[in-house]
């Protein structure tokens, strides 16, 4: 544009605003106000839903007579609006509290006035917006502007309703239709042009907010069939499961509905198995077990078990085993095979009919589902007993009741839970007061030291009643030896399975003598009963010595200490000893095997623990002494053995290697 095209236009602009002028002084109102942010284009005055959360900014132009001499009278500003298409002046509100501003001096041209937002805040409607003017030289007369339009809509698309729920296409949803998952949009009575949906594929739920998550190609117009297709990839990407089509509904002001949903849809991708599914075993309760699952089984711990992998399995899939009535919750995710899941006690107990004791049948089912389309089941039945007799168990399925009390034990000589040196070769007495529940008929077994000692037979004992006694015999308390030794009961009944057993009672025992078993000599010669040159044997470190064999006993246990002694005489008496030192093991360590199949120990060598005896006197005849301790509570407790030694030939002493 050159100058004289500028200036042309300047001049028309003048003209235009001084006819504009002219047209509202003769119809008596200001020049119409402009409200920022309204939608462009927009002839309603729609402002978007984000501006309302803040003051409104209204631009108000100069008007005719704009007092700008600070020192003149000041014009009032009014900011009024009224509903649309309402004809009465009266409906005007005023925006502003005050309601009346002054203004004069120096201003913008507009002026920026904002309405404040507890004038508008939740209000939802249509209205004019205009100012108004009282002139400070009019003597009170009132000039308006022209009305701008504002519409402020904050009520969403089914208002505080829940959205209609789209309408998918039927399911399950698999491989052969996941490309083709369609989901139709609801008419709603508000629709308006410039509303979007935001459509999401949400798994296990419908959510209440959406707001952190991106809608399905982001937000969309409502298409014109309605019909919106949810994409094979995102089926695939969310995976198996329970899902919804979710949707939001947002109109041309911002506003978005709640969260609508749909049916839930099942997904299940991927080649899956088929029937017949594998069978199910019951741990307990098999080929290889008694076919009956008792207390003591709920106590080791029953688990339903699918030892054969499933075809077309995957990680994700999951099982649920109902025992009985009863589901376990939640269910079993499969990782790998075989499967096996643990059924608890309560699912067992809240089975078992209590009403009715004894063996009962109880079918135990496993389903296979992926996502939550179940794809096949396979069951069995096996038998369950859990009556028993007794108190009420708390720490079932513990087989040790703690509401049985404990035995009490007293020695012959009085003692209370010991016996001690006076009480050799006497009996004890065990006292058990009679235990809440007790009954007729129900067996009460005695152990000592973990050897059942006997048992009594309950006729009319009943709680608060004499102590039930029972003798222990000598040989029991012998048996079992000394130290902590436990003493408890068992309480069962010919007509049930499962028995209880009581906590254990620890009674000290220090008055079995301890006799340790004599030392063996293996190659002891059978007819003349003692060691002799065939006696002897190659040991590992290539001499030939004679082998001790200390035998299994009760005190001969993994980690005992032993020490073991070896002594030669050159008589047969054992009382005189060759020259040199005895042969001494030092404090050895006893191992299992060693507890399980006694102690070997060498005397070698020969040269150095025999041969001295060869012509040490008249007759080549000596002996040997073997001696070995054990350690027992803290004591060194001994064991010993002599044997006689004959170690000659009719030629000599014994040939090293010995002859054959």
């Amino acid at each position: 544009m050159n100058m004289l095209e500028r200036k042309l236009a300047a001049k028309n602009a003048r003209k235009a605003f001084f006819k504009r002028r002219g047209e509202l002084r003769r119809a008596g109102e200001h020049a119409k106000p402009t409200v920022q942010g309204v939608l462009p284009g927009d002839p309603q005055g729609l402002i978007p839903i984000a501006l309302l959360k803040a003051p409104l900014k209204v631009e108000i132009p100069h008007w005719v007579n704009f007092p700008v001499d600070p020192n003149k009278p000041g014009d009032e500003l009014r900011l009024q609006w009224r509903p649309q298409g309402s004809t009465d002046d009266a409906a005007y509100t005023d925006l502003l509290d005050p309601p009346v501003m002054v203004i004069k001096g120096d201003h913008e041209d507009p002026m920026i006035q904002e309405i404040p937002l507890v004038s508008f805040e939740y209000i939802h409607g249509a209205f004019e917006f205009r100012y108004l003017v009282v002139g400070g030289n009019d003597g009170g007369a009132a000039t308006p502007s022209e009305t701008t339009p504002i519409v402020l809509d904050i009520i969403p698309p089914y208002g505080n309703e829940y959205p209609t729920n789209l309408d998918l296409t039927d399911g399950p949803i698999t491989d052969a239709n996941s490309n083709a998952v369609v989901a139709t949009i609801p008419s709603y009575p508000d629709q308006a042009d410039g509303d979007k949906i935001g459509v999401y594929w949400v798994k296990d739920k419908v959510p209440e907010d959406v707001s952190n998550w991106p809608p399905i190609g982001g937000f969309q117009a409502i298409p014109t069939d309605r019909k919106f297709p949810i994409p094979q990839s995102t089926i695939i990407d969310a995976g198996d499961g329970d899902f919804f089509a979710c949707y939001v509904l947002l109109d041309k002001a911002g506003t978005d509905s709640r969260v609508g949903g749909s049916v839930k849809m099942p997904v299940a991708l991927g080649p899956l198995p088929t029937a017949p599914f594998p069978a199910l075993t019951v741990r307990h309760a098999d080929e290889v077990s008694d076919d009956l699952i008792d207390r003591d089984d709920a106590f080791l711990g029953v688990y339903a078990d699918i030892n054969t992998e499933i075809t077309n399995w995957k990680i994700g899939d999951s099982l649920t085993v109902t025992w009985g009535d009863q589901t376990l919750d939640p269910p079993y995710p499969i990782n790998e095979f075989p499967v096996n899941i643990p059924v608890p006690w309560t699912v067992l107990k809240a089975a078992y009919d209590f009403q009715t004791p004894g063996s009962q049948d109880t079918i135990v089912q496993y389903d296979y589902f992926r996502g939550s389309l179940l794809l096949g089941s396979a069951n069995v039945t096996i038998k369950v007993d859990l009556s028993k007799v007794g108190p009420e168990n708390p720490d079932e399925p513990n087989p040790v009741n703690p509401a049985l009390g404990v035995v009490t034990v007293e020695s012959y000589t009085d003692l209370i839970d010991k016996i001690e040196a006076g009480d050799v070769n006497q009996t004890a007495t065990i006292y058990l007061q009679p235990y809440e529940g007790i009954d007729s008929d129900q067996e009460i077994e005695f152990f000592w030291g973990g050897k059942s000692i006997g048992t009594h037979t309950v006729t009319t004992e009943v709680p608060g009643d004499p102590d039930i006694e029972f003798t222990v015999n000598w040989a029991d308390i012998e048996a079992a030896g000394n130290g902590d030794v436990d003493a408890w009961f068992t309480v069962s009944h010919p007509d049930f399975i499962n028995e209880e057993k009581s906590k254990p009672k620890s009674v000290a025992v220090s008055a079995v003598p301890i006799v340790l078993p004599p030392p063996q000599f293996p190659t002891l010669d059978p007819v003349w009963n003692w060691l002799n040159c065939p006696s002897l044997e190659l040991t590992d470190d290539g001499s030939y010595g004679v082998r001790v064999h200390i035998p299994v006993s009760k005190y001969l246990v993994e980690g005992a200490k032993i020490k073991l002694k070896w002594t030669s005489f050159i008589d047969q008496g054992t009382t005189i000893p060759i020259p040199g030192d005895p042969l001494e093991s030092g404090e050895l360590t006893v191992s299992k095997d060693q507890a399980d199949n006694g102690f070997d120990w060498w005397i070698r060598p020969y040269e150095t623990y025999f041969l001295p005896i060869y012509n040490a006197d008249s007759d080549n005849v000596g002996s040997g002494k073997i001696e070995y301790t054990l350690r027992i509570q803290g004591n060194e407790e001994p064991g010993a053995a002599t044997v006689d030694i004959g170690m000659y030939t009719s030629s000599g002493p014994c040939p090293i290697p010995p002859n054959p």
